[in-house]
């Protein structure tokens, strides 16, 4: 499973990429930096939140600084293989709406650990800065309350 998760999340993630910014997928590829992504306020904007969000795509941008690459790329295989047998309690939250990080590849990751699971309809990658930040903020919390217990 774990070589599957691996590949899966990995190939979904560029075919992703590459549909939603073959130029940034280019630089990126060719510079091992990821800031091609947020090269300008509208692919930051197009990658990390939902239209109406909190925060301006202009005070996202203002905020973001230069990524590596080879930092983004780490976590894929042959570098990284997720770990097995996981009996930490985990909880995993992601938004429907994700453009860096898909909602079926996060769903299976979440699978893969056994963590418990919620998805934010409308959401972005941005969790905590889209409009639905308090429902993201109750989901977690509800799930601590529940786990600690």
């Amino acid at each position: 499973m774990a070589w599957g998760l691996v590949l899966g999340t990995f190939a979904s993630g560029l075919l992703d990429l590459l549909r939603l910014d073959p130029w940034g997928a280019m630089l990126s590829s060719l510079t091992l930096s990821g800031t091609p992504h947020i090269r300008n306020v509208e692919q930051a904007a197009k990658r990390l939140i939902s239209v109406g969000a909190e925060i301006s795509a202009e005070e996202l941008h203002s905020k973001l600084d230069p990524e590596s690459q080879i930092v983004l790329n780490q976590h894929n295989s042959p570098l990284w293989f997720p770990a097995k047998d996981i009996e930490t309690p985990m909880f995993w939250i992601a938004g429907d709406a994700d453009l860096a990080v898909n909602e079926p590849s996060q769903r299976k990751s979440a699978l893969h650990y056994k963590a418990d699971y919620a998805m934010v309809p409308g959401a972005a990658h941005n969790l905590m800065m889209e409009k639905s930040q308090r429902q993201s903020v109750r989901t977690i919390h509800e799930w601590l309350e529940k786990t600690v217990d």
